[in-house]
This record gives C-alpha cells, structure tokens and sequence, in this order.
C-alpha cells in the first residue's frame, strides 16, 4: 500500500509517495544526500542541484552497466542451462548402459558361480568314489602286505635253518635286496592310475 513521506534531501524537502516501507526510504535519501553533499564540496562551482543531476548521471550510467552485465550473466545461464540439459542427457543414458553392464556382469557371473558349483559337486563326488576306491586298494594292498611278510618270514626262518654259519656277505646284500623288492612290491600294487 503506498504512503505518502516528506524527505529532506541536500536542504530541500521533498514529498515521495511509494510502497516501500519508511526504513528502506531513509537508507535510499541517506545515500543520496551523502552523495550530493561529497559532489558539492569536491566542486564549489558547482551547486546542489548541479551536483543531483550529475548524481542522477552517475547512478543512471550505473544502472546501464548492471543491466548490460545482468543480460551476459542471464545469457550465459541460458547457455549452461541448455548444456546442463544435454550433461543430463548423457548421465542418464550411461546410467542406462551401467545398469544394462551390471545386469549382463550379474548374469555372466551366476553363471559361471552355477558351472563352479556344479564342477564342485562334480569333483566331490569324484573324489569320494576315488576315497572308497584308494581304500579298498589300501586294505588290500595292506592284507597282500601281511601275506608277504609272513611268507618271506617263514621263508628266512628256513633259510637261517639251512643256512651255514658266518654265511659270506653276497648273502647278506643278498636279503637287503630282499627288504628293497619287498617294499617294491608293496608299491606296484597301487598304480597312479588308481589314484
């Protein structure tokens, strides 16, 4: 609502009518009046109401300079605007191809998950029949081994019986070879092939 304010500015009183609250109006005729006065005293010449036109010169080349750099600065938003649109643009559509990326990744990589799982089941279930398998062979290799011994015991038991006293030493290397075949033939029973 506009109100009616009478102001004194460079001596002069002057009625204003406006919407703008009596605050801000004496802020506005404090810088005016102040300005005036600086103008008047640098130059004596020059009388107050010189010095409010060359005010009213200063403050209006002013006013074009603002509206001059207020039109380059809406410009130049005008043109970030548009280059933000297409930024925008371009975020979403590698947004897209990241999506369509880790979609085409998660699916690759359950797949290859399901073909490890698999093999490990696989490779489970092999390796528990090649368990059974190796013990079976074990055992029996164990039981040949016993039969062995027993055999090869009854065996030296005769030959130490028949045998002559200080027996020459071929004979002695002769049952060390003995012990090495022994243990030769508890190996050749279990064939890499087995395991």
């Amino acid at each position: 609502m506009k109100q009616k304010y009478t102001v004194t500015v460079a001596n002069s009183e002057i009625h204003i009518i406006t919407e703008e609250p009596k605050d801000a109006l004496d802020t506005i005729v404090g810088v005016v009046d102040r300005r005036i006065r600086e103008i008047h005293l640098h130059s004596r010449s020059c009388s107050r109401v010189d010095a409010a036109l060359i005010l009213c010169l200063e403050y209006c080349a002013e006013k074009l300079k603002l509206q001059k750099s207020l039109k380059k600065a809406n410009a130049e938003i005008e043109r970030l605007a548009v280059l933000n649109e297409a930024a925008a643009r371009e975020n979403a559509a590698l947004e897209r191809e990241i999506e369509t990326l880790r979609a085409s990744l998660n699916m690759s990589s359950a797949k290859a998950s399901a073909r490890k799982s698999g093999d490990r089941q696989l490779r489970f279930n092999d390796v528990s029949e090649e368990n059974e398998t190796l013990e079976i062979i074990t055992e029996q290799a164990h039981e040949g081994e016993q039969e062995k011994t027993a055999v090869e015991k009854n065996l030296s038991d005769e030959s130490e019986a028949l045998s002559v006293p200080d027996a020459p030493a071929e004979e002695k290397s002769h049952s060390r070879g003995r012990k090495k075949k022994k243990v030769r033939a508890m190996f050749d029973m279990i064939s890499f092939d087995d395991i």
